[in-house]
């Protein structure tokens, strides 16, 4: 679930993969609100991966979240800054 209405820089984006395939976007929310304001997560899937976008209303958030620990999600999850090129 995600404010529609909020379209920050790409910046403000993080990507985060090796989720299980039956998280939420509130899990998500729940997790990352604690690094900053959450004003968007757009969980997507393929065949190899289920994976999320989660966009912040500025950049500290995203340096916060980088350096975090969440391991509580699953053992391959990965979270990094969502590159230029990451569709939406």
């Amino acid at each position: 679930m995600g404010d529609r209405g909020f379209d920050g820089p790409n910046s403000y984006r993080l990507w985060v993969g090796g989720l299980p395939e039956d998280i939420s976007g509130d899990e998500l929310r729940r997790k990352f609100d604690r690094f900053g304001k959450v004003v968007n997560v757009s969980i997507r899937s393929s065949q190899r991966d289920t994976f999320a976008f989660v966009q912040f209303t500025d950049g500290q958030a995203i340096e916060s979240a980088v350096r975090g620990d969440f391991a509580s999600l699953g053992p391959k999850v990965k979270v990094q800054r969502a590159t230029a090129d990451a569709k939406r």
